[in-house]
Order: C-alpha cells, then structure tokens, then sequence
C-alpha cells in the first residue's frame, strides 16, 4: 500500500465529489467494455455503484483501486460467466479490503515487536555497534 499515492477522500476533498464519482464510473465502463459482457451493468448501476465504492472505499488509494479493477480483468477475482452485477463489484472490494487489513495488522505487529525487542534489550547501542562492526569485518 503505497502512502504516496492519494486515498479516494483526499480526491474528493481536493477534486470534489463529481470528479471522484466520474473516474470511479470511467473504471466501471470500462470493466463493461474490457471484458465483453452479456450483461454488463447499466448506467443507473454504474452510478450506485460507484457511490457505494465512494461511501464504504472512501480510504483505499488510488493505486489500490487500480490494483482491484486490474484484478478483475486479468480473472484474478474469478469468473464472471460473462455478465458482472454490483453485489459481485462489491463482495470483490469486500475481500479486497480483508485481504488489506491482514497485510496492515501483521504490518503493525511486526512492527511492535520490533521496538519491544529494541526497548528490552541489554546491550547499550555502543555495544550494538561494536557487535555490527565485528559482524562487517568477518567480510
């Protein structure tokens, strides 16, 4: 997860919700045209669609949103049986989502293990030093 990229608020705060809702819907029309489907979804879909992404996604980035449509293109998220419905865009962003808040929490405590160890540690960072320098000098 990338934090250089924007989330999908700060686009709404900087470019106003239209602009949010029209880039969400252009990556729904072109879901509609990619993937050649029997039954693609209708313009009033692609709008509550693209609302609903805004209201519940409002926090992924942009390069996280790519990654989603990507991943439907390429087959990733599964078969579509050539017809795509909002409860499939969305039950696709729900795992998505999981999936993120997995990588973030084994992130985390990863990260506080690390300062716990570094916190309970006995050897001054002098000493840590000294341990590294003979560490680098065996090469």
């Amino acid at each position: 997860m990338s934090r250089q990229t924007l989330s999908l608020v700060q686009i709404k705060k900087g470019k106003g919700e239209v602009f949010l809702r029209s880039y969400i819907s252009m990556w729904l029309i072109y879901l509609n045209e990619v993937l050649n489907l029997n039954n693609p979804l209708t313009e009033a879909q692609i709008e509550l669609c693209a609302e609903q992404i805004m209201a519940d996604y409002h926090h992924l980035k942009l390069s996280e949103l790519s990654l989603i449509f990507k991943r439907i293109v390429s087959g990733e998220c599964g078969e579509l049986y050539e017809r795509i419905s909002m409860p499939k865009i969305m039950n696709i962003f729900r795992q998505y989502d999981q999936e993120r808040t997995e990588v973030v929490v084994t992130q985390n405590q990863q990260a506080h293990e690390q300062f716990r160890y570094r916190e309970n540690r006995t050897e001054s960072y002098d000493d840590d030093l000294v341990r590294l320098y003979k560490n680098v000098r065996k090469f």
